[in-house]
């Protein structure tokens, strides 16, 4: 088949998902505010007027919007500050979960703490405390950067250089521009050309690059004669510069622009998606957001549009949440997988055996003291990659879960008088060790049990709650 023929008919088979994509999402929460922002550490930022504070993962106001300035949580604290803007002045602190100053307000500017550090300006000149708000480095440079395994970039006279975290010259400052340091390396700007010094200030990668980015997962974006590629860490092309703009790998996929189009490659350097959207954004949380003929999309790896081209706006999912602009409708968006062959949908108050065609074992009843419990759910013993969903009462209330040592958390309300109150773990794999074992800590505010269920790829073991 002619090469060029095939290109095209893949272009259009991509096209085609347009009309035929699932749109496997559902409406978390309105933004009730003049802006929204996207999650970390579970806040996002909102905005009305001048003024900013913080909503919680279920959209609940933590922090009201009081301040003029405000950033992400890092180490349980945010900067949060004012403005004066009669004398175009601002004046920042730092604040904790409940919108209190942990640290008064008397900086112009701060940053977000890193490694128990945060750089600060004071009388227009940079300087680093620690979390106390206690100077560390007096604000003595023209600029500086947060601090990155142990090492700072600060800049003076117009050259750059590094301190350690008692704030000694580590690497002396002789570089026109510096990143920060991450997997050992950091990129430099030396003479005119970028390269990659090691912590002793030693060029590990000589200078030779048009621009340079940080490495991660063991590679480095560079720019070299107007075209785009990836190194590792000896300085080696692990891809080829070849395209007009390229970024990192992301769930082993990264975006690249070749001919005004934007695709995806794999580690061969091979478009797996190919380029055919006008703006395209990295994989987060199994979804990669794209834009095409105007409008903003999300697609799985395998290219196939998850969530269909419906929205004005669109921004990648973080913590299970991506904030989207639909028919002029502000808000966050909540991905649903499509189900397994051997799950059927959620069907409230369900038996348990009409929603899945495996066998639901006989099962086992608990005698709990309130319709309000809370469970946490975890692997047992061994840590082998269990996969779960989990039904309560006929509705998918975890869906492809992977268990690990860390509970994960969650509430359920039972019905009073009735015999259907129950979880079911559906395994989704088998893990390492099967079967899909799980363990559940369960909570009514008066006795804490625990429970452990086994599921397979044939049956699903179930509890049923007595109350």
């Amino acid at each position: 088949m002619n090469m060029k023929y095939l290109f095209s008919l893949l272009l259009l088979l991509g096209s085609a998902t347009i009309l035929t994509a699932q749109d496997n999402y559902e409406w978390a929460f309105d933004c009730q505010f003049d802006r929204c922002y996207d999650f970390y550490d579970s806040r996002a930022i909102i905005v009305k007027g001048r003024k900013k504070g913080f909503i919680d993962l279920k959209g609940q106001l933590r922090v009201p919007p009081r301040f003029n300035i405000i950033d992400a949580y890092s180490q349980e604290l945010a900067s949060a500050g004012f403005i004066d803007f009669e004398k175009m002045e601002s004046h920042s602190g730092y604040i904790d979960k409940n919108g209190k100053f942990k640290i008064d307000v008397q900086f112009e500017i701060t940053s977000p703490f890193q490694e128990d550090r945060a750089c600060v300006q004071l009388n227009e000149r940079w300087g680093y405390i620690d979390l106390q708000g206690k100077f560390i480095v007096p604000a003595r440079y023209e600029s500086a950067h947060t601090y990155s395994e142990g090492l700072a970039g600060v800049k003076e006279n117009n050259q750059w250089g590094y301190l350690d975290k008692q704030g000694r010259v580590a690497i002396p400052l002789r570089f026109d521009m510096a990143l920060r340091f991450v997997e050992g390396l950091s990129g430099v700007k030396y003479k005119g050309k970028w390269g990659y010094i090691d912590k002793t200030g030693q060029f590990a990668i000589q200078p030779q690059y048009s621009y340079a980015s940080n490495f991660f997962e063991g590679l480095a974006r560079v720019e070299l004669d107007g075209k785009w590629g990836l190194i590792d860490h000896q300085g080696r092309f692990v891809i080829e510069p070849q395209y007009q703009m390229l970024h990192h790998f992301h769930e082993g996929r990264a975006r690249a622009k070749l001919n005004g189009k934007w695709g995806y490659i794999d580690l061969s350097g091979e478009f797996v998606i190919p380029p055919e959207y006008d703006e395209a954004y990295d994989f987060a949380e199994k979804l990669a957001r794209i834009k095409k003929g105007g409008q903003w999309g999300f697609i799985n790896a395998a290219g196939e549009l998850e969530i269909g081209l419906l929205f004005s706006s669109a921004y990648d999912f973080h913590q299970g949440l991506a904030r989207v602009i639909k028919d002029g409708q502000k808000g966050y968006i909540r991905y649903k997988e499509p189900l397994v062959n051997d799950m059927n949908a959620s069907q409230k108050q369900a038996a348990p055996e009409l929603l899945t065609s495996r066998e639901v074992k006989r099962g086992q009843h608990l005698k709990v003291n309130s319709n309000q419990i809370i469970v946490r759910v975890y692997d047992h013993k061994k840590i082998d990659g269990d996969i779960i969903s989990l039904n309560h009462n006929g509705e998918w209330i975890l869906f492809r879960h992977e268990l690990t040592g860390k509970p994960y958390e969650f509430q359920v309300k039972l019905e009073k008088g009735s015999d259907k109150n129950y979880l079911m773990l559906f395994a989704n794999n088998i893990g390492r060790e099967p079967p899909n074992t799980a363990a559940l800590w369960i909570s009514d505010g008066v006795e804490e049990q625990k429970v452990i269920l086994n599921s397979d790829m044939d049956s699903c073991d179930i509890i049923y709650f007595d109350y």
